[in-house]
């Protein structure tokens, strides 16, 4: 109760206090001409997510994927995937919202779980999973140039189910192979406190401490698909897995 109290409270602050920047119907394209068409700035987008998410550098194959038996998903793990769905978020372009797929009950556990062994065999997803609804965030800067957004790719929930289960899958196999310190790419939360831990020690012993920060631009959408997969069968991950993964 009192997290979703504090949830409501922090909505409402922001919504008072967060500065307005008015979204203009203008984009300028890559030679800084305006754009004002709205065909012409969906082709701009379409535009700017293909430079970004695509990748043209030919990775040799380093090793082949591990072709162990694997099991199929269980349905012991669809049901702990549906529990972890998060509530209150937008749906996809199905317009199925998590909070549809919990009340569903034992009759949706079991037509979900057909529907990820139907997946893991055919190693192929439906259609309509692999689509989703690409939504802008305004960031700092001038609105006009689409480097300036946050891009986010509003997929449907049902997808998440598998989803979250080979994530489960890949968690328990990568963490017997990557030491625990390096921080990339990882939750922060563990990260923060080990950061407040030091912070309160070097405050203990009256020590400096120097902290360097580094922002990277779109550090997750620039790192190359292709050497991400070629990591996943250098740690011998299921081909199953991959071949998921890559199809999305």
């Amino acid at each position: 109760m009192f997290s979703n109290k504090h949830k409501e409270m922090y909505s409402q602050i922001n919504a008072l206090t967060r500065e307005f920047r008015p979204r203009l119907n203008v984009i300028k394209d890559k030679n800084g001409n305006a754009l004002t068409d709205q065909e012409k700035i969906g082709e701009r987008w379409a535009e700017y997510c293909r430079e970004m998410y695509d990748s043209s550098e030919i990775i040799p194959p380093q090793m082949p994927p591990n072709k162990e038996d694997d099991l199929p998903p269980l349905k012991s793990e669809v049901e702990w995937a549906i529990r972890q769905l998060p509530s209150g978020k937008s749906a996809g372009v199905d317009n199925i919202y998590a909070e549809m797929i919990k009340v569903s009950g034992d009759p949706g556990v079991e037509l979900y779980h057909k529907l990820c062994l139907k997946i893991w065999e055919t190693e192929q997803w439906p259609e309509e999973w692999r689509k989703s609804a690409f939504v802008t965030l305004p960031k700092k800067g001038g609105l006009q140039q689409c480097s300036n957004y946050r891009t986010i790719d509003l997929i449907s929930h049902a997808s998440k189910i598998l989803l979250k289960i080979i994530m489960k899958r890949l968690e328990n196999t990568i963490s017997r192979e990557v030491n625990e310190t390096p921080a990339g790419f990882r939750g922060t939360r563990d990260q923060i406190m080990n950061l407040r831990n030091m912070i309160e020690k070097t405050r203990e012993t009256n020590t400096e401490m120097y902290m360097c920060f580094i922002e990277y631009t779109k550090a997750f959408d620039c790192v190359s698909h292709n050497k991400l997969l070629n990591g996943l069968k250098t740690f011998k991950v299921h081909y199953k897995i991959i071949n998921l993964i890559q199809d999305l």
